[in-house]
């Protein structure tokens, strides 16, 4: 049996409501000019639910949910 890690099903459940997709976690875009990739939702903190960290440090960062729908939705179009 095959079972998820704890965060990404937590992340699963979480995502939609926050305008977000279960197979946004581990996404990568652009801010900046900066790289960088989504780890973790966290709903305790809700103005700024989403960790982030800059590829090109590993620094950890908070994003808005609404941002972070944004900012995919570039990079999907880039693609």
């Amino acid at each position: 049996m095959i079972t998820k890690p704890p965060g990404k099903a937590l992340f699963e459940v979480l995502a939609p409501p926050y305008g977000l997709k279960p197979s946004d976690l581990g996404e990568e875009f652009e801010d900046r000019g900066e790289r960088f990739r989504i780890i973790v939702l966290e709903p305790r903190r809700p103005k700024y639910p989403v960790n982030v960290e800059r590829l090109s440090n590993r620094k950890k960062y908070k994003f808005s949910a609404d941002s972070i729908a944004i900012l995919l939705a570039k990079a999907q179009q880039r693609k």
